[in-house]
């Protein structure tokens, strides 16, 4: 098949398989937009099995994943190219 990632949620950012994220993920919280009073060690565990998803090319487990964090702790997940 073709190389190269496609499909699911789109875009997701370069992970390294030996990287190790403070909090199994690389995402960080928009603070100047979000003061919200949310679990973080709940939505960390989350994110951090998201990336794993799509390491692993299950984008229909990263896009769950996604929903769940929007639907059940108001966090929206979205992908920003750092220039």
């Amino acid at each position: 098949g073709p190389d190269g990632f496609g499909g699911g949620g789109g875009g997701g950012g370069n992970y390294n398989n030996n990287a190790n994220y403070k909090d199994g993920h690389d995402y960080s919280r928009d603070t100047s937009r979000d003061t919200s009073s949310v679990n973080e060690a709940v939505v960390n565990e989350l994110l951090a099995e998201r990336v794993q998803a799509k390491k692993s090319r299950d984008f229909d487990t990263a896009d769950a994943i996604r929903d769940q964090l929007m639907n059940e702790h108001a966090v929206g997940v979205y992908w920003t190219e750092w220039a």
